[in-house]
């Protein structure tokens, strides 16, 4: 691996954000393609030390900066449901028994929702 999936401090900061976007990217697919095909998760989420990247305030943008800011908002949601789609996929693919409260996902929406920037909702 390249560790990309791991926080580098001693980067410089334009290096470090675009490791950043690259490790959420493949991170993104490898839950797609766990789900879709059938094979286990490549990342280990315990393994990862990597950030999300950053998203700018918007009260301190001009407007057509801050459409983009809303595109980065919505994909650091994206990364989020990812990281909850991973559970299901690793709690349906285990060997042990899945419990009733397990299959459902309204144990998932509430964590999701504390984890949304500035207190947004989705359920």
């Amino acid at each position: 691996m390249l560790g990309l999936h791991r926080h580098d401090p001693k980067l410089p900061p334009l290096e470090r954000e675009r490791r950043r976007r690259v490790f959420w990217s493949s991170f993104m697919m490898d839950r797609y393609v766990a789900a879709v095909v059938g094979l286990p998760v490549l990342y280990d989420e315990h393994d990862i030390t990597q950030r999300y990247f950053a998203v700018p305030d918007n009260a301190t943008l001009r407007a057509d900066i801050a459409q983009q800011n809303r595109v980065l908002i919505g994909s650091l949601a994206h990364i989020k449901l990812t990281r909850i789609l991973g559970h299901a996929i690793r709690l349906l693919g285990s060997p042990r028994e899945v419990t009733p409260l397990e299959r459902t996902t309204r144990t998932a929406i509430p964590s999701f929702d504390m984890m949304l920037p500035g207190g947004s909702s989705v359920g």
